[in-house]
C-alpha cells in the first residue's frame, strides 16, 4: 500500500487511475477528484479499486479518524505513514464486509449526488436573489 501513495507535486506524471487525498489543514484525509497543493496521490490498478479506496478514505475523513493523527501546531498535517496505516486497517475490515460495504458506498454516492443538487439549487437561488436586488436598485 505504501508505494501507492505519493506526495503530489505540480507537473508530476500521474498514473492512469488515481485520486487525491488532502494532506494539510483540518480537512486532511479528505479524498479529492482534482489535485490541489498539499495532497497525496493514491494510485490504483482499476476503477473498482479506486472507488473502494476513495470511499474508505471518505468514510475515515467523515468520521474524523484522521483528526486524531494530525500533527503540527500552526498548520496541522497528516503523515503519509499514518494515512497508510489507517487505510490498511479500514481495508482489512472492508474485506470481511464485502457486500455490506458496497451497499453503503451506493447509499453514500446517492447522498453525495443529492447534496450536489441541493448546492446547485442554492447557488441558483442566490443568483436569482442578486438579480432581483440589482433590478430594484436599477429602478
Amino acid at each position: 500500500m505504501k508505494n501507492r501513495i505519493t506526495c503530489y507535486s505540480a507537473g508530476q506524471q500521474l498514473p492512469g487511475i488515481h485520486f487525491f487525498i488532502l494532506s494539510k489543514g483540518l480537512n486532511a484525509g479528505k479524498p479529492l477528484d482534482a489535485a490541489c497543493p498539499n495532497c497525496f496521490v493514491f494510485s490504483c490498478k482499476s476503477e473498482e479499486e479506486r472507488d473502494k479506496y476513495f470511499w474508505i478514505c471518505y468514510g475515515l475523513w467523515q468520521s474524523n479518524h484522521f483528526r486524531v493523527h494530525l500533527v503540527g501546531s500552526v498548520i496541522p498535517f497528516l503523515r503519509k505513514s499514518e494515512l497508510v496505516m489507517l487505510v490498511d486497517q479500514a481495508d482489512s475490515i472492508v474485506r470481511f464486509e464485502g457486500d455490506k460495504f458496497w451497499n453503503q458506498v451506493r447509499l453514500l454516492s446517492e447522498f453525495h449526488e443529492m447534496s450536489n443538487r441541493v448546492k446547485n439549487h442554492l447557488a441558483r437561488l442566490e443568483m436569482t436573489k442578486r438579480a432581483a436586488v440589482a433590478k430594484i436598485i436599477a429602478l
